[in-house]
């Protein structure tokens, strides 16, 4: 079974740059596993690089999916959902019981 992943920003810290006031500049995140009745939660706080003058956003126009956006560049977050996923699958449990199958000796 394939994990459910939600990703998360829980607070920004701005800094105030010269043409570009409100600045992102480190964001708190994280991501958490859901697999059945088992969880794995990650988070991170990742200091942004100042944004180009084209590419720049005003803060009140940002949005948590853009921001993820950013945030999920600068990990590789690829890589850590699929070792969420690893761990969740190693909590899965298999009895070994050799009494499990039908023709086995009670």
């Amino acid at each position: 079974m394939a994990a459910t992943f939600v990703w998360k920003i829980h607070s920004m810290k701005k800094r105030q740059l010269e043409g570009r006031p409100d600045t992102v500049g480190l964001v708190n995140f994280s991501c958490t596993a859901t697999q059945g009745d088992r969880k794995e939660f990650r988070d991170w706080f990742l200091m942004l690089c100042t944004p180009r003058a084209n590419e720049f956003t005003p803060f009140a126009d940002l949005t948590e999916a853009q921001v993820l956006g950013w945030c999920k560049t600068g990990i590789n977050y690829e890589f850590i959902e699929t070792e969420m996923q690893t761990k969740l699958d190693a909590e899965i449990v298999i009895p070994d019981d050799p009494k499990v199958m039908p023709w086995a000796a009670e």
